[in-house]
């Protein structure tokens, strides 16, 4: 232990420089506990404080700092140069449903083998891919060149809104005896 340390109070106010077994029973008679701020200074710096309390509010800020904060989630589509037009539309498909939904899209072209002297063709079959997503989404990332696979990232396209229609409300039982009595009458 440090045989003198610098002391702040529990409101923040300055104590004075106290001998480290005085400011402990400060502490407990006070109900509360030391603890350390700095310690690199000379004489270190305690601080009178609840420390139970402290900890519960820096648990509470960073639960509402993650409960503001919006990840973007990436969705990743894998395809094969040699991928039959069926198949490229069938995984189109899945695509268009995640762009839809609001996901960021990453096309991925994998080439194994001999495939990765005929790049070329993958990059032509990532530029209709992104072609055909135009409608709903935005080439975020070009093509984007590794070892053995080449992507883009498709990034969905901001919509207005759609103004909300309250659905109608039936008629309560007044007004359907109104419109029956209406309708036997003519």
């Amino acid at each position: 232990a440090v045989p003198r340390i610098r002391l702040i109070g529990e409101n923040g106010e300055p104590l004075g420089f106290l001998n480290t077994y005085e400011a402990i029973r400060m502490a407990a008679d006070k109900g509360m506990d030391l603890v350390e701020v700095a310690r690199d200074v000379d004489p270190p710096v305690c601080r009178l404080m609840d420390f139970g309390k402290q900890k519960y509010r820096q648990k509470k800020r960073l639960h509402d700092a993650k409960k503001h904060h919006h990840a973007v989630e990436i969705k990743e589509i894998w395809f094969r140069p040699g991928i039959d037009p069926h198949d490229r539309e069938i995984k189109l498909t899945s695509a268009r449903r995640f762009l839809d939904e609001g996901f960021r899209v990453a096309l991925t072209m994998r080439f194994r083998g001999r495939e990765k002297q005929h790049k070329g063709h993958g990059l032509r079959v990532l530029d209709e891919l992104g072609n055909a997503l135009k409608e709903l989404g935005r080439v975020e990332q070009g093509a984007k060149n590794a070892d053995n696979k080449i992507q883009i990232v498709v990034a969905p396209l901001k919509r207005k809104k759609a103004p909300s229609v309250k659905p109608a409300t039936p008629p309560k039982e007044d007004q359907k005896e109104e419109a029956a009595s209406h309708d036997e009458n003519p």
